[in-house]
């Protein structure tokens, strides 16, 4: 499965089966440490860990993080490692990528993350405004394929606001001009 990414039974022994269903639930593989390739070869499992960090990077804006087990309840208790890190996989869930039904988990869950934020007042008020842009709609940088966030200050823009202005960051720029005055 880790290295071939086959998923096809094979005949083994009594003792490692029953170890293989032992450790089956447990985030054991380190999938970017054991095959570098999986992530180019089966495009689910690319899928699965940009899914994840978005909700790690999600988790990080929950200002009711004591809440967060209820917030995200499509991944029961026993799968909350996929909140916590992008790399790690238990067996199950490299079984559940081939067959298709870990990335519509990881949807759900990003989803449901995603709404928490946007309704609860708490929460939504963790998020950024583009300064470039303006918009009154406020964005957070676990939009990674629409938000841009500053490595200097750590501002986020909209990703086309930008590219306009070819990644110059107003802010950096004040505080470098304010620095220069002085």
């Amino acid at each position: 499965l880790i290295h071939q990414w086959k998923v096809t039974k094979k005949p083994v022994c009594q003792l490692v089966y029953q170890y293989l269903n032992s450790i089956r639930s447990h985030p054991l593989v380190c999938a970017s440490s054991v095959n570098p390739n999986l992530y180019t070869k089966d495009s689910a499992l690319a899928i699965a860990r940009k899914l994840r960090l978005q909700i790690v990077l999600a988790k990080e804006h929950v200002s009711c993080k004591s809440r967060f087990r209820e917030i995200i309840t499509i991944l029961d208790g026993e799968r909350m490692y996929l909140c916590q890190d992008t790399e790690m996989y238990s067996l199950e869930d490299l079984e559940d990528a081939c067959n298709g039904i870990l990335v519509p988990l990881l949807r759900e869950g990003y989803a449901q993350v995603l709404r928490h934020i946007k309704k609860c007042t708490l929460c939504c008020g963790r998020g950024y405004i583009c300064e470039l842009c303006n918009s009154d709609t406020p964005i957070y940088p676990f939009q990674i394929d629409d938000v841009v966030e500053c490595r200097g200050c750590q501002t986020c823009f909209h990703r086309k606001c930008y590219l306009v202005k070819q990644g110059t960051c107003p802010r950096c720029w004040r505080k470098q001009n304010r620095k220069t005055l002085l």
